[in-house]
C-alpha cells in the first residue's frame, strides 16, 4: 500500500502539498481500526459472527470501485479533473522520470540499512498485530472488560496512532 501512495501522491499532489496528502492517506489506514472495533461489536452482538466479514467485505469492495473511478488515472488525462485543477496540480508537481531496472538485490543483502529497515518494518507489523488481535482478547480475557468497553478501550491506541500521523502533518509543514 505505501508505494502505492507515494506514487498516487507524487501523481496527483503539488510539492507543497505532499506532506499533507502522505498524512491523510497515511492516517486513513490508522482510522479503520479507530472504528472497527466499535462497529465490530456492533455487528457481532446483532448480526452475528459472519456478518461482520461479510459487511466489511461488501464495505471494502464499495471502496475499491469508488477508488478505481476516482483516482486511478493521471490528473491530466482524468475525465473528472477541469482544466483549472489540472495547471494548479501540474504547475507544481515534481516527477522523476527514471529508468526502471532490476532491483540489486546482491547489494541490498549486504547492505546494513537494508537490514535495519527490515528489522523495523517487521518491529512495526508486530506491534501493529498485537494491537490488532491481541489487545482486544487481553482487553476480554484478562481485563474482564465487556465486548461494549473492549471495543471502545482497543480502538484507542489507533487514536493516538491517527492523532500522532496527522501531527506529524502540520510539523512537517
Amino acid at each position: 500500500m505505501f508505494p502505492a501512495n507515494d506514487v498516487f501522491n507524487t501523481n496527483w499532489f503539488r510539492s507543497d502539498e505532499k506532506a499533507r496528502a502522505s498524512s491523510a492517506l497515511l492516517a486513513g489506514s490508522y482510522f479503520g481500526p479507530v472504528i472497527a472495533p466499535i462497529v465490530t461489536v456492533y455487528i457481532y452482538q446483532y448480526f452475528g459472527w459472519k456478518a461482520v466479514f461479510y459487511i466489511f467485505g461488501l464495505i471494502g469492495i464499495i471502496i475499491a470501485g469508488v477508488w478505481y473511478v476516482i483516482a486511478r488515472d493521471y490528473p491530466e488525462i482524468h475525465k473528472l479533473v477541469n482544466e483549472q485543477e489540472k495547471e494548479y496540480i501540474l504547475e507544481d508537481r515534481e516527477i522523476v522520470d527514471t529508468a526502471k531496472v532490476r532491483a540489486a538485490w546482491s547489494t541490498f543483502l549486504k547492505s546494513y540499512r537494508f537490514w535495519a529497515l527490515g528489522l523495523q518494518y517487521f518491529v512495526v507489523l508486530y506491534t501493529i498485530t498485537f494491537f490488532l488481535v491481541w489487545l482486544p482478547t487481553y482487553l476480554l480475557e484478562d481485563r474482564g472488560f465487556s465486548l461494549g468497553k473492549m471495543g471502545f478501550a482497543a480502538s484507542l491506541p489507533w487514536l493516538a496512532i491517527l492523532i500522532t500521523v496527522m501531527t506529524g502533518d502540520i510539523l512537517s509543514e
